[in-house]
């Protein structure tokens, strides 16, 4: 299994806190995203923490990340899924294969792995791969 899904799902079931970044203790999108990826790979080529999401995180992701067409059929295990909800992307999941995601879902009250629907699938603005300096 791919390290990063792995991870991942280890996260699953932490309640969602806003600005939270502890597994199992309260985590929000941003919180997972640096948690999973900074365990996996390295703390210290993660984009800086924010507490404001806008726009602005994707270009911090930038730094990090190669971009990936939305295609479904291009996605892969581990790639992260950039979504908006208004007219700017603020919310970041996990595709962890088979049409599935994990991400902070705030309406749950906890990290949760699920289907990507048609609703979600309306949401994504785009897949990043993550690629690390060596």
């Amino acid at each position: 299994m791919n390290a990063v899904v792995k991870e991942a799902r280890d996260w699953v079931g932490t309640p969602f806190r806003h600005q939270g970044r502890l597994k199992g203790v309260g985590c929000d999108c941003l919180g997972l995203i640096r948690g999973v990826y900074g365990n996996v790979y390295s703390p210290s080529i993660l984009p800086k923490d924010r507490t404001n999401y806008g726009i602005e995180i994707v270009v911090d992701l930038n730094k990090h990340l190669r971009k990936v067409a939305v295609e479904v059929a291009e996605r892969e295990p581990g790639d992260l899924i950039l979504m908006k909800f208004s007219s700017q992307p603020t919310h970041m999941g996990i595709y962890v294969g088979d049409d599935r995601m994990i991400h902070a879902y705030s309406s749950v009250g906890r990290i949760v792995e699920h289907r990507i629907s048609s609703q979600w699938k309306k949401r994504i603005v785009s897949i990043w791969r993550m690629t690390w300096p060596k």
